[in-house]
């Protein structure tokens, strides 16, 4: 296993983690849900990011992509739940 620097990579997973960071505090001052899911997809949006730094990408392609449509779909409900109320 060979680590890729990628810039682009360890950018997003940086603010995906950050972003991950703020919903969850955002879920715990408001108790609102939609900063949680939101934090958790764009979790699961840095995972991806994070396998990709660590060379991953060849061997995990189809999980990478399992990853980041969970990511979309959570991103969609939390939308979703937003435009329900």
């Amino acid at each position: 296993m060979s680590i890729v620097m990628d810039p682009i990579s360890i950018l997003n997973f940086v603010l995906s983690v950050i972003i991950l960071i703020f919903g969850y505090w955002g879920y715990r001052k408001k108790r609102d849900l939609m900063p949680l899911y939101v934090g958790v997809a764009f979790g699961l949006f840095g995972l991806t990011h994070l396998l990709t730094v660590l060379g991953f990408r060849e061997v995990l392609t189809n999980a990478l992509l399992v990853i980041r449509t969970l990511g979309y779909l959570t991103v969609i409900y939390a939308l979703y739940r937003s435009w329900k109320r």
